[in-house]
């Protein structure tokens, strides 16, 4: 049996990281607002190079705090 895409995704087992964009589209907000959160210390972020990265299950937890 062949998985979907969407299937195979979804089954992934560990942390998935987001970009700056693909984070500020999740919690609806605008890149620069997210930038201004981590320089607050609002959100928690990873730092790979020059990139900022996003836990997935990090940004969730948002939710449940109260952005």
């Amino acid at each position: 049996m062949k998985l979907q895409r969407a299937e195979f995704f979804e089954n992934r087992i560990g942390s998935e990281f987001l970009s700056t964009i693909e984070a500020a589209n999740f919690l609806k907000i605008s890149p620069n607002a997210l930038r201004i959160k981590v320089c607050r210390g609002e959100i928690k972020f990873y730092k790979f190079g020059r990139l900022l990265r996003f836990d997935l299950a990090d940004l969730k937890s948002l939710f449940k705090k109260g952005l």
